[in-house]
């Protein structure tokens, strides 16, 4: 990892853990999911970091967290609480 991955991938966890997501399939029994986009989550943490927005999906799809894609136009990451 280099050194910006290793900085998205300790904001970013800090961020879950500290609203309560937790990556499947720990947190799929309770039902309760949000849906954000990268660029949501970006934005949340733009206080923090500058972050890049493939670092932190990558970062997503590394800690096992899904994308989805409904016919709504909600698209983004399933999060679990």
């Amino acid at each position: 990892m280099n050194e910006e991955t290793n900085l998205t991938m300790a904001v970013v966890t800090a961020w879950l853990t500290s609203q309560g997501f937790t990556p499947p399939p720990e947190a799929m029994a309770s039902g309760e999911t949000v849906v954000r986009s990268t660029d949501n989550i970006c934005d949340e943490l733009a206080d923090i970091a500058d972050l890049d927005p493939n670092e932190v999906a990558a970062v997503m799809l590394e800690k096992g967290f899904a994308l989805t894609f409904p016919k709504s136009g909600r698209h983004g990451w399933v999060l679990y609480r």
